[in-house]
């Protein structure tokens, strides 16, 4: 008698450890809950915004140099063009606050020259000059007059232009980075909500924000001055101003409520 009763209580035993394995095994009792703890780390998500925002500033450099044999006729050249260049620019609308003194150099150089040299001793083969270099940085938001102030230039004396470089004034500046990290902002958010729904799980507070990345890439237009010295006389040098890049990203992690 006793044995079966042993017997019995074994046979419950065991059935109590199978009917419990197969309710965990099922999702059972449990099916329904979710914790945070199965996701301690939450759900990180990021957004790269890319915009195109036109350009509200132009910059360029023009480069007057001259040369000579004597050092201070160089240097007296090179006074007297780069005042020219100066007041053209002005008479076509620049302010002085708008032109700055980049660079200003004076340095030896040397001209080859062929030389036919039928008996010794022969020539140099070279002029030894010094060449003045004047670099001067100009800033404008007259976008649209940048090919009329380019050919006052030239037509001035100036004999090097660089290219133009399209840009964001300080204040479009922030008014861009704020545009462009709140709709990063709106975009991660709507990231992981897509992401919390498909899982089956409640979005919760958000428990980090990093600013991974914010760049501004201006553009450049080559100039060709060869182009603008035929064109001068007939038109001015047509330049399109180009919309300069912007990029944000931003890293956010949300908890699991």
């Amino acid at each position: 008698m006793k044995n079966n009763n042993n017997t019995k209580i074994v046979m419950w035993i065991v059935i109590g450890i199978i009917a419990v394995t197969a309710i965990l095994n099922s999702g059972g009792l449990f099916s329904g809950i979710t914790t945070s703890t199965q996701y301690p780390e939450g759900i990180s998500v990021s957004s790269n915004v890319q915009m195109q925002v036109p350009p509200d500033k132009a910059t360029f450099n023009i480069e007057i140099q001259t040369k000579d044999k004597d050092a201070k006729n160089a240097q007296e050249q090179n006074s007297i063009l780069t005042n020219q260049v100066m007041t053209a620019l002005k008479e076509a609308g620049i302010a002085d606050s708008e032109l700055e003194t980049q660079n200003y150099n004076m340095y030896p150089g040397r001209d080859y020259v062929e030389v036919v040299c039928i008996r010794a001793p022969c020539p140099p083969q070279y002029n030894d000059n010094y060449i003045v270099s004047n670099s001067i940085k100009v800033s404008t938001k007259n976008l649209d007059k940048i090919g009329i102030y380019i050919d006052a230039a030239v037509k001035a004396g100036a004999n090097s232009v660089n290219s133009v470089n399209f840009d964001l004034s300080d204040a479009k500046r922030a008014e861009i980075q704020q545009n462009a990290l709140k709709q990063a902002g709106q975009d991660t958010k709507a990231k992981a909500q897509a992401i919390a729904d498909g899982m089956n799980v409640k979005l919760g507070k958000i428990k980090s924000i990093q600013e991974q990345s914010y760049n501004i890439y201006p553009q450049y237009y080559a100039y060709d001055m060869k182009a603008s010295a035929i064109g001068a006389e007939i038109a001015p040098t047509p330049i399109t101003p180009q919309n300069v890049n912007v990029n944000a990203q931003i890293l956010v992690t949300y908890s699991i409520a």
